[in-house]
């Protein structure tokens, strides 16, 4: 496990294969993380995940394989889906969070944008196969339409509008609107996790409609002003921290009553 969580994936398969082979009784997540690096798909969280190796981290399978990517924001977005949700989410990543949502309530409306051009076919061949019906936005959020340059990290989750590190490659992407979005969707649930926009988009966003947003804020990426700016934009929009959901980096706000909503909708 450790040297998955190093990257070290040649490492880790050899060992997680001497283990299997030397006791059949190994953790579940042995054998979820085996089927990854062999790359058969991975049955994790309820989801069947194909994980290709030139796209995925062996990081990442060691999260999915251990039950602990997005954990955090997993609990929170499904502790109160309420009829007649519709979920927005900003940085899909693989698509996950968006599947998580819609196994439990196949009847909400899910839409999720993501920026990295790597992704977008996994995320769809991965929401074909669990019957997911979600919609996917390729494209970066933004407060603009137009381009914007994008870095693209080995590790996914790493890629940002903000360098991440020296070997990043950058790509110039198409940009979506969220303000635009907002309007077009009318969520009630919001999820962010966009690697440092943050900082520039929840502040100038109108979120009378909204009702929880989930925020993952990156203090590596922006410094904590800025940090402090999105959390205080929350507050002032008329949300309360859930102190029980916060963890790490990862926020929950929420409001009993959305200004100018009508959940009867």
């Amino acid at each position: 496990q450790c040297a998955l969580w190093d990257g070290r994936r040649k490492a880790a398969q050899e060992a997680l294969e001497q283990a299997a082979a030397l006791d059949p009784a190994q953790p579940a997540w042995v054998w979820r993380a085996l089927a990854a690096l062999n790359g058969r798909r991975m049955e994790t969280g309820g989801l069947s995940l194909t994980l290709p190796a030139q796209k995925i981290s062996p990081a990442t399978i060691a999260g999915l394989a251990s039950g602990q990517y997005e954990r955090h924001e997993r609990e929170a977005a499904l502790a109160d889906l309420r009829d007649g949700d519709r979920v927005l989410e900003l940085g899909a990543g693989i698509g996950a969070m968006a599947m998580w949502i819609s196994q439990a309530r196949p009847d909400l409306s899910v839409t999720c944008v993501e920026g990295n051009p790597e992704l977008a076919p996994l995320i769809l061949q991965n929401f074909e196969v669990n019957r997911c019906g979600a919609t996917l936005i390729e494209g970066l959020a933004a407060l603009h339409d137009g381009k914007q340059t994008f870095y693209v990290s080995d590790d996914f989750w790493a890629s940002s509008t903000r360098q991440p590190d020296a070997g990043a490659q950058a790509v110039r992407l198409p940009c979506i609107d969220v303000r635009s979005l907002l309007a077009e969707t009318h969520p009630t649930i919001l999820i962010v996790d966009i690697e440092g926009a943050e900082a520039e988009i929840l502040p100038a966003l109108d979120l009378s409609g909204v009702r929880r947003v989930i925020v993952e804020v990156h203090p590596k990426l922006i410094d904590p002003p800025q940090v402090s700016k999105v959390l205080h934009s929350l507050f002032q929009a008329g949300f309360d921290i859930d102190l029980t959901r916060d963890r790490g980096d990862v926020y929950v706000f929420d409001r009993a009553a959305p200004e100018g909503h009508d959940q009867s909708d």
